[in-house]
């Protein structure tokens, strides 16, 4: 019953259906969860960084079994993660 109405919400445009855009100041974007691959961590933490990319201010490492990973957004604030192959 509870979905039979969300969507005959969506249906005629009710709040089930709707996205509202961020107001300025509130931050925009998600986690995606999708993890990237790299060979050299610090290099590409650095390529991204000169281009301008919004990247975390340094490689993360945790040491022991933890591979070398950094986080970067993009253009509409979705998070990413770079994470070091050896």
């Amino acid at each position: 019953m509870v979905a039979d109405r969300a969507r005959a919400g969506r249906r005629r445009g009710g709040r089930a259906g709707r996205r509202r855009c961020a107001r300025e100041g509130e931050e925009t974007g998600i986690e995606t969860r999708i993890g990237l691959e790299s060979a050299d961590i610090d290099a590409d933490h650095a390529a991204l960084r000169e281009r301008g990319v919004d990247v975390d201010p340094e490689v993360m490492r945790m040491g022991g079994p933890v591979p070398p990973m950094f986080f970067f957004r993009d253009q509409d604030g979705n998070r990413l993660l770079i994470v070091e192959t050896s």
